[in-house]
């Protein structure tokens, strides 16, 4: 990478033209630094990183020729299969942690800070030794691929390397119809308040990888896309997101109505909603 940043330059090429490789490992380290800090949409930096990576390419026909193509594709080549390694081991590493862990965990307990809050039980969780909640992270097949660790406080993460993308957490078993949603609070609520499964897919952005292999999976189940209400944010992305989830896999969408009720900013979602209802009840 930095061989062909150099020929660029000495080929006297603009500087908006040789930004182009810049550009690419300015991605790998946003994806490294994701990967990290165990960020839930760590897919979106991946996606970012090869769309950088194929913006350079697509500079090559105009920009090199000869040996200094040569050298541009190895370089790209190289980090390109670098990233696929480092990423397939990563991710089964990860795997590996992820089982040992909840084999050492204990059952999670009604009184976990987290559910506390929620005001939701643990169905089936468990906690490690330092008291946070773990919520597995399977793939369609059920094989557990990484773990969502929720602290006392709230915080939560994922194991690093771990793939999460396309990953959710199932509550219940799959039936004619299934629930899809974006945090495990919200799962919890809507799986305890209506008796159906729920898939847990942990962030919007991921909610239609999640439908998509749902899909498959299950062709002839309703698949309800229950949408967080991002109503303060910008483009609202958690009910667009579950929209367009909904639409590619012919499902619905549920959003929460918080109609009449004292509402917040931070009130988005069912759990939220929930819980508004049940205060609002508690005065009357």
């Amino acid at each position: 990478m930095i061989l062909a940043t150099t020929m660029l330059d000495l080929m006297g090429l603009r500087a908006d033209e040789a930004q182009a490789l810049d550009v690419a490992e300015t991605a790998r380290r946003a994806t490294d630094r994701a990967e990290a800090d165990g960020h839930p949409d760590v897919a979106e930096f991946k996606g970012f990183e090869r769309a950088a990576i194929g913006e350079a390419l697509a500079l090559r026909d105009r920009l090199l020729n000869g040996l200094a193509r040569a050298v541009l594709n190895q370089a790209l080549r190289e980090r390109l299969e670098a990233w696929q390694l480092e990423s397939e081991a990563a991710a089964e590493e990860a795997a590996r942690k992820a089982a040992a862990i909840w084999t050492a965990a204990r059952p999670a307990p009604l009184d976990h800070p987290y559910l506390v809050a929620k005001a939701v039980a643990p169905a089936g969780l468990r906690v490690d030794r330092h008291g946070n909640l773990l919520v597995p992270v399977v793939d369609i097949h059920g094989h557990m691929q990484s773990l969502q660790l929720i602290a006392p406080s709230g915080e939560k993460k994922f194991l690093r390397g771990g793939r999460v993308a396309g990953g959710f957490h199932l509550l219940g078993e799959p039936a004619d119809a299934l629930v899809v949603c974006e945090g495990l609070a919200t799962g919890l609520s809507l799986h305890e308040d209506s008796g159906l499964p729920v898939a847990v897919a942990f962030s919007a952005t991921n909610l239609l990888p999640v439908a998509v292999a749902l899909r498959k999976r299950y062709p002839k189940a309703v698949l309800v896309l229950a949408a967080d209400d991002d109503w303060k944010s910008k483009d609202n992305p958690g009910r667009t997101q579950a929209e367009a989830a909904a639409r590619a896999v012919g499902g619905r969408v549920l959003v929460p109505d918080f109609t009449g009720l004292n509402r917040e900013a931070e009130d988005t979602d069912f759990n939220d909603l929930l819980s508004l209802l049940n205060a609002t009840e508690a005065r009357a």
